[in-house]
This record gives structure tokens, C-alpha cells and sequence, in this order.
């Protein structure tokens, strides 16, 4: 070493053992500082994100229940339009459902970097609600069109209906004119027992539709083979009744209560293909339309859509509580890398002074 150099070692104090422990010292501690502010920095801004990352998840979180609240509360309301569309009305579902597509379409301006998968999910929603928003409007004008809500109705009012009322205008036309002869009662009492079997007849039919509807027995299917049995007998004892009507008119030469009675076996004999038509309409799957909607499409879309929010939010609760865990995590290994740093620069201070005492002194 040259005496330039040994003059500038000597002013920097490095000639001596003080001085280059004074040196070693100051450098050690300036690596551990600037170690320390480093790993500072990392976790704030580490804190930062992870702090954004989570006030998103928790928004997103936020408007995941409030669209299956808005979801459940569709579900409700439908249910209560089928029961009774007029205390529960269309509009009603047409407004859940645009608050709940409100809901999603905020979820999908939320963007949450570390789930690729929530926005999938929420594409997924949305292309949901709209179908969800077709099958209601199919549910709507099915339940407010008797014969789309029950097609057995287009039936009874086409076919078994009209050809009722000739039966009892008949019926009532042969008692008037029965009732004017008042020498002949067996004819009057026949045409009285007619008129009672009929009333039987449409009451059995008012009563196997209230079946169907389970009004009067769970069992629905028991209770209209038993309606339909009464509805048979008092059939056939009508047309032997009508059958022996006729026969006593045109044995009197009674054209007036013979044309009635051909009009009620015309009447009749179309009026019972309706009622077998009536009775295949009641029995298959699809007799009650808005259930057919309700089950086959608009619960099971329900359900699809309530699974995939709760999949979403769960999803992102877990990820949530990763990020705060992570928090906690960095945190704890900031404070223990801290009491480090201070334990071996207290160590190094300690190192230095006894050195400093045996070495020097």
C-alpha cells in the first residue's frame, strides 16, 4: 500500500481496529435498515392490493346475496301468481326480475383479477335470467288464458258445455210439454227422473275436476275413478230412461217430445266424446300447464342459477379470508423479521464492545 493510500485509510479511520469495527458496524446496519425498508415497502404495497382485492370480493359478495334474495323472492312470487294470478300480478315477477338482472349486471362490471372463473359464472347468469325471463312470460300467458292453463277447459267450453245446454233446453222443453197434458203423469215422471240423472251427470263431472284439482282428497287419482264410476252409472240409467221416453212418444204419436228426444241423443252422444276427450286431458302429465312450466322448466333454472351463486360466493368468501390470512401472515412476518433485525444489531453492538474491551483494552 502507498502512502497516498495509507493517508486516506487513516483519515477514513480504517488504520485501526476501532475505526474499522466503527465502519463494520455502520455498513451492517445500513444493510439491515435498507433490508428493512425494502421488505416494509413490499408488504405495504403487498397490503394495498391485497386490501382492493378484497373490498371487491366483498362488494361482489354483497351483490351475489342480494341477487339470490332477489332470486328466492321470485320464486315465492311465482308460486303466488299459480295460486292466484289475481292477487299477485304479472308485474310483480317483471319487476324481481329486472332488479335481479340490476344485480347481475353489477357483477358484471366487477372485475376480481384472481378468479377468472367468477366472471364465467356471471355470463352464465345472465344468459340464464333471460331464459328465466322467456319461460315467465310463457308462465303469464298461460296462467291468464283458461284454455293455455288448462287445455282440458278448450274441451268443455267447445264441446261438453254447448251440448249441455241443448240437453237441458230439451229437457226442459219435454217437461213443458208434459206438464200441459195432465192426463198422462208416467211420461211427466220419466222426463223429472231424466232431468235428475243429468244434474247428477254434471255435478259427477264438477266433482272429478275438483278431484284432478285435489280439493277433496290427496289421493286425486282415487277420487276421480270414483267420480267417474257415479258419472257412468247415472249415464247409463240416462239413456235407458231417454231410450224408454222415446219409445212411449212415438208409441203416443207424440212428435213434439220425439224431436226433443233425438235432439238429446245428438246432444249426448257428442257430449261424451268430449268427456273422454276431458278425461285424457285430466289424466296425463301435462294437464295443468303453468306445473308443466313450473317443473319442468322454471324450477330447475331456479335451482341452476341458486347453485351458481352460492358456488360463486363461496368461492369468493374463501378467497376472501385467503387474502386476510395472508394479511395476518405478512404482518406476523414483518414484526418477526423487525425483532431480528434489532436482535442482531443489538447482537452486533455487543460483539463490537467485547472485542472492543479484549482486543483493544
Amino acid at each position: 500500500m502507498t502512502g497516498k493510500h495509507r493517508r486516506i485509510w487513516q483519515r477514513l479511520g480504517l488504520g485501526s481496529y476501532r475505526g474499522r469495527y466503527l465502519w463494520l458496524t455502520i455498513s451492517l446496519s445500513l444493510l439491515l435498515a435498507g433490508l428493512a425498508i425494502q421488505v416494509q415497502q413490499l408488504v405495504r404495497v403487498n397490503t394495498t392490493e391485497s386490501t382492493r382485492q378484497a373490498g371487491a370480493q366483498a362488494a361482489s359478495i354483497s351483490t351475489l346475496t342480494d341477487a339470490s334474495q332477489q332470486l328466492h323472492r321470485l320464486k315465492e312470487a311465482v308460486l303466488a301468481f299459480i295460486l292466484d294470478p289475481n292477487r299477485t300480478e304479472p308485474e310483480r315477477l317483471r319487476q324481481i326480475s329486472r332488479q335481479m338482472k340490476f344485480s347481475l349486471d353489477r357483477l358484471l362490471s366487477k372485475h376480481v383479477d384472481d378468479d377468472p372463473d367468477h366472471q364465467a359464472t356471471v355470463a352464465l347468469l345472465v344468459t340464464d335470467r333471460k331464459k328465466l325471463q322467456q319461460q315467465l312470460e310463457e308462465l303469464i300467458a298461460a296462467r291468464l288464458d283458461a284454455n293455455a292453463w288448462l287445455p282440458a277447459s278448450q274441451v268443455m267450453n267447445e264441446q261438453m258445455v254447448p251440448q249441455a245446454s241443448i240437453i237441458a233446453g230439451a229437457l226442459q222443453d219435454i217437461d213443458i210439454l208434459l206438464n200441459e197434458d195432465i192426463t198422462d203423469k208416467s211420461m211427466r215422471l220419466q222426463a223429472i227422473e231424466l232431468q235428475t240423472h243429468w244434474q247428477h251427470i254434471l255435478g259427477e263431472v264438477r266433482l272429478l275436476i275438483a278431484n284432478r284439482f285435489g280439493i277433496f282428497s290427496i289421493d286425486s287419482v282415487r277420487g276421480m275413478t270414483a267420480r267417474a264410476r257415479n258419472l257412468n252409472e247415472h249415464l247409463s240409467a240416462f239413456r235407458s230412461g231417454l231410450q224408454k221416453l222415446s219409445q212411449e212418444a212415438k208409441a203416443r204419436g207424440d212428435d213434439f217430445v220425439l224431436d226433443d228426444t233425438t235432439t238429446i241423443y245428438t246432444a249426448l252422444n257428442t257430449w261424451v266424446k268430449g268427456y273422454r276427450r276431458l278425461r285424457l286431458l285430466l289424466d296425463r302429465d301435462g294437464w295443468h300447464q303453468d306445473l308443466v312450466l313450473l317443473e319442468d322448466e322454471i324450477n330447475p333454472l331456479i335451482e341452476q342459477m341458486d347453485q351458481r351463486l352460492s358456488t360463486s360466493r363461496m368461492r369468493l368468501q374463501a378467497n376472501t379470508q385467503a387474502l386476510l390470512l395472508g394479511l395476518l401472515n405478512e404482518g406476523e412476518q414483518l414484526a418477526r423479521g423487525i425483532g431480528w433485525l434489532a436482535a442482531i444489531l443489538i447482537g452486533i453492538f455487543v460483539l463490537g464492545y467485547l472485542a472492543y474491551q479484549r482486543w483493544l483494552l
